[in-house]
């Protein structure tokens, strides 16, 4: 505004001038409008700003789009590490007692029970409160079926391979049918 009042050019130059000093971005919004450039410097002016002021605002938008964005998945990876952190602190914490709130209390630890298991860890689940705590370790293999002298063993006495009754056979066994329900 400062040079146009200066050089007394005339309104068609002033306007030309500042449509070439204009950034792209600008350049193509004005040069895009249906009505077509202005043809006064002033009416070149106020276009120029209205678009600029509207393309930094739109800026703003998205940076903050993006600021939410970002804060949201920060967020959410945070929460899933404390939800890691808590799930192994609660497992850590479980290791470290030996008798759980659903195991029968022993009056005194055997052997067996000292050893570390081998046995995979899905294996190792505390038995449910009507179930007593039996040491399986010597009669499971790796693969959690029986051994195959426990199997042998189980079918000369006439034992259910599941739950060691005489009563039935493991395809009518009633402790495998609820632990299947």
């Amino acid at each position: 505004m400062q040079y146009a009042a200066q050089l007394n050019w005339g309104d068609t130059v002033l306007c030309y001038r500042f449509y070439q000093g204009l950034p792209n971005h600008l350049q193509d919004l004005i040069a895009n409008r249906e009505q077509g450039k202005p043809t006064s410097f002033h009416a070149m002016y106020q276009l120029a700003i209205t678009f600029d002021n509207r393309y930094w605002e739109r800026n703003r938008e998205r940076d903050c789009f993006c600021n939410t964005k970002k804060e949201a998945a920060d967020s959410h990876h945070r929460k899933q590490d404390r939800m890691a952190q808590y799930s192994a602190s609660s497992q850590s914490s479980a290791l470290s007692c030996p008798q759980s709130s659903m195991t029968p209390p022993q009056t005194a630890p055997s052997r067996n029970s000292l050893k570390p298991s081998k046995r995979p860890s899905s294996i190792a689940k505390s038995p449910s409160p009507s179930t007593p705590h039996v040491d399986l370790s010597n009669k499971l293999g790796r693969d959690s079926k029986l051994n195959s002298n426990e199997r042998k063993r189980r079918i000369d006495n006439n034992l259910c391979l599941y739950c060691r009754s005489r009563d039935h056979k493991v395809d009518r066994c009633p402790r495998k049918q609820t632990v299947r329900a």
